[in-house]
């Protein structure tokens, strides 16, 4: 089991990344597991009391079915942020399991798949799309500035 810490956490909320089981019914199922799980000290402030703050319910959408998922949450005590343990098979703002969505950006991008021919709701298939499209000039550059400290052209 690893944890790392989201990117962009909104001003309250810190989410930790957390590696519970492969999908929506493994992490169900290691729920003594998940719950054991605890942040050694805030990533906000770096504060060690933190207090659990409860569990909350989302759901995890694959192609061929729904499962409800909880999700366990601290309180710092230091900053009053609350800290999500999000498994890492999901994506912070989407109800879509990170595999559905992968599968619908590849079929789209790298085989040219119609839009009918990907599985999931349309609407969402292309939000996500324009959300990687959108992202992916920031990588691309940062990507090339890192390979340019690496391999320098001479």
């Amino acid at each position: 089991m690893t944890a790392s810490v989201a990117p962009g956490a909104s001003n309250r909320q810190i989410v930790i990344i957390i590696c519970v089981g492969a999908d929506a019914h493994e992490y169900n199922a290691r729920r003594d597991e998940v719950s054991r799980v605890r942040p050694k000290c805030c990533p906000g402030c770096g504060g060690t009391h933190l207090v659990g703050h409860g569990w909350y319910g989302r759901w995890a959408i694959y192609v061929d079915q729904d499962v409800r998922v909880e999700i366990h949450r601290f309180l710092c005590r230091g900053c009053g942020k609350t800290i999500s343990l999000l498994p890492d098979f999901l994506h912070r703002y989407r109800h879509y399991v990170l595999a559905v969505i992968e599968a619908v950006l590849r079929g789209r991008l790298e085989q040219g798949r119609p839009w009918s021919g990907l599985s999931g709701s349309q609407r969402s298939m292309r939000r996500w799309l324009s959300a990687f499209v959108t992202q992916a000039h920031g990588w691309q550059t940062a990507l090339l500035s890192a390979l340019a400290r690496v391999q320098p052209l001479a």
